[in-house]
C-alpha cells in the first residue's frame, strides 16, 4: 500500500502536535483576549514563530514597553539558537531560501526532535520544520477565534503569569540547581533596587552577566585542574 512521504512525519511529530496545539491555542486566546486584533495573534505565529517569546510579547505590548526593549528581551531569550544552529550544520537544505526558513522554524522542540530521532535525516529534515510550525499557527487560529467569539472573560489575563510560573516550575525540576536560582533572585532583585522601570533589560542582562562570569569560572578551574 503506498504511504505519502509525510505519513511518517506526522507519526514523528505526534508529540509536537500534542503539544503546539494547546500552547498556541493559549497563545492566540490570550493574546485576543487582551483587546489585540484576532489576527494579530496569527501574523506572530507564522512571521515570529517564537514560543516562549510571543507569551513574553504579550505582555511587553499591552503594557507598551519600547520596541529596543523588545528586541533585546527576544534576542537574550533566543540565544540559545546560536547553539542549535552549530549542531544542526548537516540538517541545512539546499537553497538560501529554503536554509533561512529553516534557520527560522528551529525551535527547542523541533531541535529536540532531530537530534533524538534517527528518522530525521537531511531531506526530511526542512518538512519537519515546516510540520512543526504549521501545528503552532493551527492553535494559535483556534484559539484567537476561540477568544473572539466568546465574551470577555474576566481574570483571563493572569493565565499568563501562572503560565509562566508553571514553565519556572518545570524548568527548576529539570535543572535543579540551587546556584541558577539563586543567580535568577538576585538578578531580579539587583534590577528592582537599580532601575526598577527597566527592570527586564536590566534584570535579564545581569542574568546573562552572572551565566558568563559563572562560565569562565568554571573553565579556569577546569584548565587549572587539568595543569595540576
Amino acid at each position: 500500500m503506498y504511504r505519502h512521504p509525510h505519513h511518517s512525519l506526522y507519526a514523528l511529530t505526534l508529540p509536537v502536535l500534542l503539544g503546539y496545539i494547546p500552547l498556541g491555542l493559549t497563545f492566540g486566546f490570550l493574546m485576543v483576549s487582551q483587546g489585540i486584533a484576532w489576527y494579530i495573534p496569527i501574523l506572530f505565529s507564522v512571521f515570529v514563530y517564537a514560543g516562549a517569546a510571543q507569551f513574553l510579547a504579550v505582555g511587553l505590548i499591552v503594557n507598551r514597553v519600547p520596541l529596543a526593549d523588545v528586541a533585546l528581551l527576544t534576542f537574550l531569550l533566543n540565544l540559545r539558537h546560536i547553539f542549535y544552529g552549530l549542531s544542526l550544520f548537516d540538517f541545512l537544505p539546499h537553497g538560501l531560501l529554503k536554509r533561512v526558513y529553516f534557520i527560522f522554524g528551529i525551535t527547542d522542540e523541533t531541535y529536540s526532535l532531530m537530534t533524538s530521532t534517527p528518522e530525521v535525516n537531511k531531506d526530511n529534515a526542512l518538512s519537519v520544520v515546516a510540520i512543526n510550525h504549521l501545528y503552532w499557527v493551527v492553535g494559535t487560529i483556534i484559539g484567537a477565534l476561540l477568544a473572539s467569539s466568546l465574551p470577555p472573560i474576566k481574570g483571563v489575563e493572569f493565565s499568563l503569569s501562572a503560565l509562566f510560573v508553571i514553565l519556572l516550575v518545570e524548568q527548576i525540576r529539570m535543572n535543579p540547581s540551587m546556584k541558577l536560582l539563586a543567580m535568577g533572585i538576585l538578578a531580579c532583585v539587583l534590577a528592582t533596587l537599580i532601575a526598577p522601570s527597566y527592570f527586564l533589560v536590566l534584570s535579564s542582562a545581569i542574568a546573562l552577566a552572572l551565566l558568563i562570569g559563572d562560565y569562565v569560572l568554571q573553565a579556569g578551574r577546569s584548565t587549572n585542574g587539568g595543569a595540576a
